[in-house]
């Protein structure tokens, strides 16, 4: 694929209106140190924005996986709480975005999976709504603004992948920063540093809630779980069960051996933060993510490991010293008697659901209702007496909030997603390209952020859009790898030239 030159006109428009925009920016963070930025950090990240802003312009590839690694370490939420910054985020999204400007065949991303972008189109519809027909719920503007975010980010990451090459650089920037906040929960818990490394290794949050019904329960906090940078140990091991499989694939399949070696590491930490966590949705999530890789990718004897994965799970969970939650487990089947008030309320919280879908079935309740109602369907069933609680269940949370439309969107976006990533696999198998196994590890991971949404809600979506991102990168991928034999797709050879001619 020709490179652009620092001489054509649309590179020196490019690097021109970047600098116009630098030189605001400059400007406006000058005024704002003077007039008294709400800290340091913030007026420095303005400052070095133009450099930044020109580089993710110029150099898709780095600054895709740049975008993919921010997302994994949560970086928006966590620089935004703790430097008062803007979600980085979305500012990165939208720069990425600006390539896609100058892309005249940007388009083909979408027709190649438009399934894909039809459920998530009618996700984001069902949705908005409920925001619009039901009263109390987060307002429309709100919501369409949530769902433009997911719909853009899912489609600068797919246009990454499959018209610049950045497969590889996605995969390996999730996978360094999900082995880097690994290693930080390591450093906290097990070496015993006492920091939570700005934000990113926080301890667990508790509520007035959970800390009173745990007094109750005569439980003593457990402070001792890993929770990342979401401060949550079981969302924490939702987004693992989900960046492990690719980890695996870059350590197998990286272009360079010291690619290699950064995925096997970053794989291994994020096993090592998972067990931390002692989250048992999040080991049954792990369990199935890797089934399903192993099912696709291995062959022959080699399937035979399937076998000795619940041996090696086992054997994960008695180390971690989770054993004791996940025997408790079996209390489920008697809710009432349990010792884990997690367990009772889980068990109200979904019972809870139902009886909101059942009252509302088109509709739903509202969006983001499902706290502010609860303690009123609560009350009736009898489990729980917290008056603030969360779903736990993305499925049946979505279904109370948004109704069997928006449950049926939902359950669209990971059947598709699985479709597209096992289509996009059987399509680079039949070519013989290495992408068959990063497919596979994107249909993997799919299913461990799917599972794991059994037992939380939706409370990180990001995560989700990261996943349909790479699913639809890996089928657009393959479709243009198959339908331009003369002309092949871009491939991930490592040469972060400037902003590549995509005609």
């Amino acid at each position: 694929m020709a490179t652009r030159r620092l001489s054509d006109p649309i590179t020196i428009g490019l690097i021109g209106g970047v600098a116009l925009v630098g030189a605001a920016l400059v400007g406006a963070a000058a005024g704002w140190v003077a007039a008294g930025a709400p800290s340091p950090a913030a007026a420095l990240v303005l400052l070095v924005a133009p450099a930044v802003a020109l580089a993710i312009v110029l150099y898709p590839r780095p600054g895709t996986a740049l975008l993919a690694a921010l997302v994994m370490a949560n970086a928006g939420l966590v620089l935004q709480e703790q430097a008062s910054l803007p979600n980085i985020e979305k500012g990165v999204t939208l720069l990425v975005a600006i390539g896609v400007l100058f892309d005249r065949r940007a388009l083909e991303v979408v027709r190649a999976v438009p399934w894909l972008y039809g459920v998530l189109g009618i996700f984001a519809a069902s949705r908005l709504f409920t925001a619009l027909t039901v009263p109390g719920s987060t307002s429309p503007v709100d919501v369409a603004q949530e769902m433009m975010f997911a719909v853009l980010l899912v489609f600068v990451l797919s246009w990454a992948i499959a018209r610049c090459g950045a497969l590889i650089w996605v995969l390996l920037g999730i996978s360094i920063a999900g082995g880097i906040a690994s290693l930080l929960a390591f450093a906290r818990l097990v070496v015993g540093i006492d920091s939570t490394f700005f934000g990113f290794a926080p301890e667990p949050l508790f509520t007035t809630e959970q800390l009173a019904a745990i007094q109750r329960g005569g439980i003593v906090p457990d402070e001792t779980r890993a929770s990342g940078p979401i401060a949550d140990p079981n969302f924490y091991a939702q987004t693992l069960a989900l960046a492990i499989p690719l980890a695996i694939w870059v350590a197998l399949r990286g272009p360079r051996l010291s690619v290699r070696l950064a995925g096997g590491a970053s794989a291994l930490a994020m096993t090592g933060g998972l067990l931390l966590t002692q989250s048992r949705g999040g080991f049954i999530a792990l369990f199935l993510a890797l089934f399903v890789l192993g099912a696709l990718e291995l062959r022959g004897r080699w399937r035979m490991l399937l076998l000795a994965l619940p041996i090696v799970v086992a054997i994960g969970i008695s180390v971690s010293g989770a054993t004791e939650r996940v025997e408790q487990l079996t209390e489920i089947t008697n809710p009432r008697e349990t010792t884990d008030p997690s367990i009772r309320g889980r068990v109200s919280e979904q019972i809870v659901s139902l009886k909101m879908l059942a009252d509302e079935p088109i509709t739903g309740i509202g969006v983001d209702q499902y706290l502010n109602r609860y303690q009123e369907y609560a009350l009736e069933v009898g489990l729980d007496e917290r008056p603030v609680r969360e779903p736990h269940s993305a499925y049946l949370g979505i279904a109370a909030e948004t109704g069997i439309p928006g449950l049926a969107a939902f359950i669209a976006l990971f059947v598709v997603g699985l479709v597209v990533a096992w289509r996009a696999r059987s399509r680079f198998a039949a070519m013989g390209r290495p992408e068959r196994g990063a497919a596979a590890a994107v249909a993997a991971g799919l299913t461990g952020y799917a599972v794991a949404a059994l037992f939380l809600h939706l409370a990180f979506p990001a995560y989700l859009w990261l996943a349909l991102g790479l699913v639809g990168g890996v089928g657009a991928l393959a479709q243009r790898q198959e339908s331009q034999a003369d002309e092949p797709a871009p491939t991930d050879d490592w040469q972060a030239t400037p902003a590549e001619s995509r005609a």
